[in-house]
Formats: structure tokens, sequence, C-alpha cells
């Protein structure tokens, strides 16, 4: 099998990828602390002025979605079922089994705007524009975030 199929087929591969994401979405969610935004803004040369809770949000939003959608690839891979290849966070974690309440269907929902366009772009494509006057401007913390990826990893640990 060529290294391609051996990613593609690994859990611990769509894991491991999950994992970086987490990791890079927490040192953003640090970054954005007030105590701290000002020595990074400094030692990055940003400029005075530069707000990092401003600049980074969209970003540590857009890896939060991708954490979760990888650990719920890697569930569905480590089930033995196809991946699924869109970004819809509420059908993946559905398929990788994971039982979500309506506060965490709203989450998800989110963060999936977050991963197809808001964490990339000031505005969605203009097929899916209708999706820029539904994004909700709900707060999503690093422990709530958090708390859904655990659950996630524990669910990814007992397939």
């Amino acid at each position: 099998m060529d290294m391609f199929e051996r990613r593609k087929n690994a859990p611990m591969w769509w894991f491991n990828k999950s994992s970086d994401f987490h990791a890079s979405a927490g040192a953003l969610w640090l970054s954005m602390d007030n105590s701290m935004a000002a020595h990074y803004v400094a030692k990055l040369n940003l400029g005075q002025g530069f707000r990092m809770s401003v600049a980074v949000w969209p970003v540590f939003m857009m890896l939060c979605g991708m954490s979760l959608e990888l650990i719920y690839k890697a569930i569905s891979v480590a089930k033995g079922d196809q991946v699924k290849t869109h970004h819809r966070l509420v059908d993946l974690a559905q398929a990788a089994g994971i039982k979500i309440d309506n506060h965490a269907k709203a989450n998800l929902k989110e963060l999936t705007e977050f991963i197809i366009w808001a964490g990339k772009y000031p505005v969605p494509k203009d097929n899916q524009k209708e999706s820029f006057f539904k994004k909700s401007t709900q707060y999503l913390s690093w422990d709530s975030y958090n708390a859904l990826w655990e659950e996630a990893v524990d669910n990814f640990l007992v397939v």
C-alpha cells in the first residue's frame, strides 16, 4: 500500500492532524489574552494599535473547527467508514456517532462557517452569501471548544 492509502486509512494520521490543529488553536487562544497580547505584538513588530484579539479570532475559530472536523473523520476511519468529503461539522459528528445537544449543534454550525470561509476570507463565495447574514455572534471560549474536542477524543479512544 502506498503512503497515500496508508495515511488515508490510518485513524492515527487523522487524529494527529486534529491534535496539531487543537494545539495551534490553543496557542492562538493564549495570544489573545490581554496580559500577553502586547508582548506578541511587540515581538512580532505588528505595530502600535494592532489587536491580537481581533486579528487572530477568525483563525482561532477556523482551527477549532478544523480540529473537530479531523477528529470526527478519525472516528469514522477507525470505524471503517468512508470519510465524508465536506466540512459540515454537525453531519460529521453524527456520522462519527457523537451525540450533540442544541448548544453544541449551534457551535458546530458556526465553526463550519469559519472552516468554509470566515476564517480565511472577508466574505463567502457569491453562491454562499446568505451565510454571511446568518453568521452568529456567539462567543466560543477555549473551554467550550475544548469540551467538544475532548468528548470526540474520548469517542475516538474507544473505537
